[in-house]
């Protein structure tokens, strides 16, 4: 996979875990994310993913995991992790990061 339509994901308000990894994923829609408001894992490792929209996760305030590993991050705003109260597990490793 390389996109995802921004719909896709719309109705599945009860879905708890996603796993995306492993595609070659590099810059999903902020919309992407909007229904998933039960969301506790969500895993976007081993994808192509350069950026990412500092409003990507701003439903997701249950996301307990995110994993962000083996991508091609050099930066996150800090606005990206601001609404994710209940964060527990954070998974960078293995970006490009210079500074956060």
């Amino acid at each position: 996979l390389t996109s995802l339509d921004p719909t896709l994901f719309d109705g599945l308000t009860a879905l708890q875990d996603l796993v995306l990894s492993r595609n070659q994923l590099t810059l999903p829609d902020p919309a992407l994310f909007h229904g998933l408001t039960a969301l506790h894992q969500l895993d976007l490792a081993d994808n192509q993913l350069r950026s990412l929209e500092p409003s990507l996760f701003d439903r997701l305030t249950a996301l307990h995991q995110l994993a962000l590993f083996n991508n091609q991050l050099t930066s996150l705003d800090p606005a990206l992790l601001n609404r994710l109260t209940q964060l527990q597990y954070l998974g960078l490793n293995s970006n490009q990061l210079t500074s956060l």
